[in-house]
């Protein structure tokens, strides 16, 4: 069994609702996965660049920050050491898809530039749009969501965008969620 803390299980909601979204929206992704990593997500995979379902772009979820907010100074005073203060997470999603490389090194054809400027510019949407409709259950407290900013990426043959999203609250569990664990996977390699 596998124990998720509160933020964990916010963060897996999110990232199932952004791919959701892009099915929905007939913009299907090859992947979807949480990760654990202090910077920018590599953008990686767009050797090929179409799953076997025909879907391109991945979506890689993470956490930023967790911090205590400005809001609640319950804890600060020491009245409730084990007070159930506003928590605030930031949360980071980016998007990458293939880009377009001509063979001599030259940059692509003006119609193909502005084509995939516009897909980003979808994908920045429909990613706003996931969090913020993204219902969160009430056993898990009350959360306000909120984006903040999108910010283009690009690395070798992929481009896209990074969303960055901040969920408040108080979390109302006293404990870890715990939850079967998944198939077994094989650690350090890919």
């Amino acid at each position: 069994m596998k124990s998720l803390s509160t933020i964990g299980r916010i963060l897996s909601m999110l990232t199932a609702c952004l791919c959701q979204q892009f099915r929905q929206e007939g913009m299907p992704l090859c992947v979807c996965a949480m990760r654990h990593h202090s910077d920018l997500l590599v953008a990686d995979g767009c050797g090929e660049c179409t799953c076997e379902d025909g879907s391109d772009g991945r979506l890689y979820a993470r956490v930023v920050e967790i911090r205590a907010t400005d809001n609640d100074n319950r804890s600060a005073s020491g009245a409730q050491p084990c007070a159930n203060p506003l928590v605030e997470a930031e949360f980071a999603f980016a998007v990458y898809r293939c880009i377009y490389l001509t063979d001599d090194g030259l940059a692509p054809p003006a119609d193909v530039l502005n084509w995939e400027a516009q897909q980003f510019l979808a994908d920045a949407e429909v990613m706003r749009r996931a969090v913020m409709c993204c219902t969160l259950p009430p056993e898990l407290g009350t959360w306000w969501k909120r984006t903040t900013t999108w910010t283009p990426l690009s690395s070798g043959n992929c481009a896209g965008g990074e969303l960055r999203a901040i969920v408040t609250g108080t979390p109302r569990m006293n404990r870890l969620i715990t939850v079967p664990d998944p198939e077994p996977v094989k650690r350090g390699a890919w």
